[in-house]
Formats: C-alpha cells, sequence, structure tokens
C-alpha cells in the first residue's frame, strides 16, 4: 500500500523517516571507518529538509578534514624538499679566441675595403706587432669570461666566495703581468655563428715593466740566427690573470695565416740604419787605432806643419812608426764600443733608452779611471828624464808587454778580466735585453786589476828612464847637452827604392835644437832644424843607390846622440 494512504499520524510519519535515514546513513559510515583509504560512495539527497541540513553539516565536516589532510601533505613536501641552488661561476667551456689584430691594421681604412674582387677574398694583411703598440684580441662569448672574472653568474648573481680578478694576456702560454683590457669594458661584436653567444673584442698595449720583464726576456731575447730573428709566431690567449689561458685558434702553425701572429722582435729599417752606424763607428775606431795615436801610450807624435792633415796622414800612414798601445786606452775604447752597441740592440726591440745601470756606469768609469792614471804616469815620467824612445811592435806585444821585462802577469791579467766581463756583458744584454747589474765584488775584482796595472807602470817608466840616461851618456860621451839627449821617434819616409835621388826625409823626435845634425851610418848629412821635435835631412844620393838598411841618428852640439833607427833601402 502507498505511503500517502496509510492513516498514520505526523509523529509516526517522522519516526518513520527517521528509521530510514539512519538505515542509509550508518551503514556508509561503518564502511568509511572501516577503510578510510577507499573512495566513499555519494549520498543521495533526501527528499527531506532536516536530513539536507544533517547531510551538508557532515560534508562540511569532511570536506575541512580533506582541506587540513592535503595542507599537512603540502607541509610534508616543502619541509622535505631542497633549497634554492647558490649561484655558481659560469663554464668557460664556450670561450675560446679567434683572431688578433693589430688596432693600426684594423683602424685602417683599405684593410677594411681592399680585397681581390675577381675571388672575392678577405684582404690579406699580416697580423704581427711588436712593443709599445696595441693589439684587438676578437673572443668568442667574451660575455662569459668578463662574468667569471667579476664572480656573477649566468643570471649576473654575486657568486660568493670569490676574488674578482682582472682578464689577462697570454703569450705561448705565459701569462704577461701588468697587461689588463684597454678602453673599459669589452667591445661586443657581430657573432659569426649564432646570435648567442656574443664574440668580442679585448684591447691590449704591449708593454715592459719591471713586473713583465722576465716575460718579455723569454718571448724576445736570444734571437735566433735565421727566419725567426725579426718576427717571432707566437701563440696568443686570454684568461683570468689568477688562472688558466682559455683554448685559442691563434698558433704559430695555425694552418690559416688569418689566425697566425707574430711578435716583431726587431724593425728591418730600424736595424739597417743601427747596422750601418755601428759599422762606421768600428772601422773609424780600428783606423785611427792603427794610424793614429788614438789608443797608444803618451809620447812625441810626428808633427808636419806644412801640410793639410788629412793628405799628411794618407801619405804618411804606412811609413809612421807609431808608438806602443795602450792598454788601459784600450780598455776604454772596448767598453765603449760594447756599451754602444748594446744600448741600439736593447733599444731596436724594446724601445727603451733607460737601459744604462749601475754597474755600466762603473765599468766607463774603471776604464776611464785607468786611462787617466796611466797617462798621468806618462806625463810625469817624461819631464826632463831621458825616456829612450819606443815604438809599437804589434797589438797584443805591445798591451801584454812592458819596455823592460817582456810580458808582465799584471797586465795579462787586466786584459783577461776585461775580457771576461765582456762576455758576460754581451750574454745578458743577448739573452735578456738588459745591461747586467755586476755584483761589487766582481766589480772590484777589475778596479783591483786595473790598479795593480797602474803600480807596476811607475817602475816601468823610471826603469825605462833609466835606461834612456845610460843611453845618452853612453852616446854622449857624459855631455847630455843643454836640450838633452835627442830621441828619434819616426822617419817619414822610412824607406825608398835604390836609385832614388834628392831624397830628404823627417825626422821626427823630441829635445831637437838648432845645430843638430843627422847621421846616416856615422855620415853627417845636411840637417835643417824645424822644430823642437822635428828635422829635415839631405840624403846623399850615394847611400841610396843600392839596397841596404841605413842607421839615422841625431847628434846635438855636445856630442850626445840617440839612439839609431833603421832605414830601408829596397
Amino acid at each position: 500500500m502507498p505511503l500517502h494512504q496509510l492513516k498514520l499520524s505526523t509523529v509516526q510519519r517522522v519516526l518513520m523517516l527517521v528509521i530510514l535515514a539512519m538505515c542509509f546513513l550508518v551503514p556508509g559510515s561503518i564502511v568509511v571507518a572501516a577503510s578510510p583509504a577507499a573512495t566513499p560512495t555519494p549520498t543521495p539527497t533526501p527528499p527531506a529538509s532536516g536530513s539536507q541540513h544533517s547531510a551538508t553539516s557532515q560534508s562540511g565536516t569532511a570536506a575541512q578534514s580533506d582541506t587540513t589532510e592535503t595542507g599537512a601533505q603540502e607541509g610534508g613536501d616543502a619541509a622535505t624538499s631542497p633549497s634554492t641552488p647558490e649561484p655558481k661561476l659560469p663554464s668557460l667551456a664556450k670561450v675560446r679566441v679567434l683572431k688578433v689584430e693589430k688596432l693600426e691594421n684594423v683602424q685602417r681604412p683599405e684593410t677594411q675595403n681592399a680585397g681581390t674582387p675577381q675571388t672575392g677574398q678577405a684582404p690579406t694583411v699580416k697580423n704581427a706587432a711588436r712593443l709599445q703598440e696595441i693589439i684587438l684580441v676578437t673572443v668568442n662569448d667574451l660575455q662569459t669570461l668578463v662574468r667569471y672574472s667579476k664572480c656573477l653568474s649566468d643570471q649576473d648573481q654575486p657568486v660568493v666566495p670569490c676574488a674578482t680578478q682582472a682578464i689577462g694576456l697570454f703569450l705561448d702560454g705565459r701569462h704577461i703581468k701588468g697587461i689588463v683590457p684597454e678602453s673599459g669594458a669589452p667591445t661586443l661584436v657581430e657573432s659569426t655563428g649564432a646570435p648567442e653567444p656574443f664574440d668580442g673584442r679585448l684591447q691590449f698595449h704591449l708593454e715592459r715593466d719591471a713586473d713583465s720583464d722576465e716575460a718579455w726576456a723569454d718571448l724576445l731575447g736570444a734571437p735566433p740566427l735565421g727566419k725567426s730573428f725579426f718576427e717571432r709566431p707566437t701563440e696568443v690567449s686570454v684568461g683570468p690573470e689568477n688562472g688558466y689561458p682559455v683554448p685559442t685558434d691563434v698558433k704559430a702553425n695555425a694552418p690559416d695565416k688569418q689566425r697566425q701572429f707574430w711578435l716583431i722582435r726587431i724593425d728591418l729599417v730600424w736595424f739597417i740604419i743601427c747596422s750601418i752606424l755601428l759599422f762606421f763607428v768600428l772601422v773609424v775606431l780600428i783606423v785611427l787605432a792603427k794610424h793614429s795615436e788614438l789608443l797608444r801610450d803618451l809620447g812625441p807624435t810626428q808633427v808636419f806643419e806644412n801640410w793639410p792633415g788629412l793628405l799628411v796622414w794618407w801619405r804618411e800612414r804606412h811609413q809612421r812608426k807609431h808608438k806602443p798601445y795602450s792598454l788601459a786606452r784600450f780598455q776604454m775604447a772596448f767598453w765603449f764600443f760594447l756599451i754602444v752597441a748594446s744600448f741600439l740592440f736593447i733599444w731596436l726591440i724594446t724601445g727603451a733608452n733607460d737601459t744604462i745601470t749601475g754597474s755600466t756606469l762603473a765599468l766607463i768609469g774603471i776604464g776611464a779611471g785607468t786611462a787617466l792614471g796611466s797617462a798621468a804616469i806618462d806625463a810625469a815620467g817624461d819631464g826632463n828624464a831621458p825616456a829612450q824612445p819606443q815604438v809599437s811592435r804589434g797589438f797584443f806585444t805591445d798591451i801584454l808587454t812592458d819596455h823592460t821585462s817582456g810580458i808582465s802577469f799584471h797586465r795579462f791579467q787586466m786584459f783577461i778580466w776585461t775580457l771576461v766581463l765582456g762576455v758576460l756583458f754581451i750574454y745578458s744584454v743577448w739573452g735578456r735585453l738588459s745591461m747586467p747589474e755586476f755584483s761589487a765584488t766582481l766589480l772590484a775584482m777589475l778596479g783591483i786589476s786595473s790598479g795593480t796595472y797602474l803600480g807596476f807602470k811607475i817602475p816601468e817608466q823610471q826603469q825605462s828612464g833609466a835606461t834612456g840616461d845610460a843611453a845618452g851618456r853612453g852616446g854622449a860621451g857624459g855631455g847630455a847637452g843643454a836640450g838633452g839627449v835627442p830621441t828619434i821617434t819616426s822617419l817619414s819616409p822610412s824607406s825608398v827604392t835604390a836609385g832614388t835621388v834628392n831624397q830628404a826625409v823627417q825626422i821626427i823626435g823630441t829635445r831637437f835644437v838648432d845645430g843638430d845634425t843627422v847621421h846616416v851610418n856615422d855620415t853627417p848629412q845636411p840637417t835643417t832644424f824645424v822644430s823642437a821635435t822635428e828635422h829635415t835631412a839631405q840624403i846623399d844620393d850615394a847611400l841610396l843607390a843600392t839596397q841596404a838598411t841605413l842607421k839615422f841618428k841625431v847628434v846635438n852640439q855636445a856630442g850626445a846622440s840617440s839612439t839609431e833607427t833603421d832605414f830601408t833601402v829596397t
């Protein structure tokens, strides 16, 4: 029977609805309690308003429980998940040096527009630079290298702990200290490949200072005699100054010449100019040393009063008998030429003009002081004492022997120490591009050798003077005359051909007075007094008729005579 046809009271109807609702809700609650992980079955909506309120309340409670459970789960996930990663330095894997160019070549308009229109090839400009010039280094992904040096991540966030460092220049793997990019921030250029990463240029000024001196000496010093004498193929790279260089395409043996780079050691034009200058100085020094009194001991010199100087020198250069070479003057000339040549060599490579060191000044001072002391001793011994005239017997014989006892050890010692320090000087200049700094002990050794030479030179002069006195007394019978014993330094000419007639000979010497007579083979000849250092004698033709060696001497009015000097008739 349908429910609406039952004749029930209102109370009975309410009780019946409650019982029916309990029949549906209680089994569902038991199932949910027994298996909480199972998905609850949807509850149908009861028609009564009271049941709808009760269901809504339970649904709200369940929703609140689900929300709480979800929040707890998310909180647990948040607690167990790792923190945000710290910024890291970027990788330099893509950073690479692409090419190197001299700034002057990049800025030159013809290098940008010139080329070979027929083939469409780019102009070929040799990538070479020397000290004091500016180069441009093109780097792939330069921004990453800049971030790395500034301790920034790829997102430009600071990285700690990290110390910023400059971008350095590396030549053949060696960091050139003190050289950093110029002109502020690096310049980005259009990339040859993908839009990212960008290429960039770094500008470096090739300079040499105390910090980079050793590196430049290794790169440019000791130039080999050959293809690399003027230019040195060099690998170029960049990188953090306290790190390693990045990979580079600019190598000494790169197949593409545009990827090669040369360091210019010596400019060819200036090398030719300086070589001509040094050769001229050396030739003039040797000629003057051989045919003049430039490097010889003090004493009377040959004087010609009636001839222009240059013509007389040319006429008499093979006939004049010169004084012995001076060891002290040779030492001074040796250091003079060596220092001049070294200064020019260093300037050619480095462009530096402040290369004179304290040791260099000391060497010049020792040479000058020795020459000055030797000249003073010679001048003091030449006074009124009748010194025996001396004639050169050859360079090495003159500088290694004294006037009386042959080869002297003090002269030999000074000569050897001068050569040893000269070799060390040349090695330092050639290999290290700097004049050496000798120790005080080594300089004192050379100074002691020079002082010993000067000390022994005093008795040499005294003994030479004593020998001259004895000769004067023997030749003059004890009477020297008012002018002293005459001496002959040289004859001009010193030889003639047999059969020569009307031959006049100039006798050069000292202590000549009017009234002296020139004797040839003990035969007086017509003599003309010219000055205290010169006589002119007219030689008898009979003495020149055949080949012979004639003996010339000057005899004064007191009977004192000079030593005999040979004159050859060939």
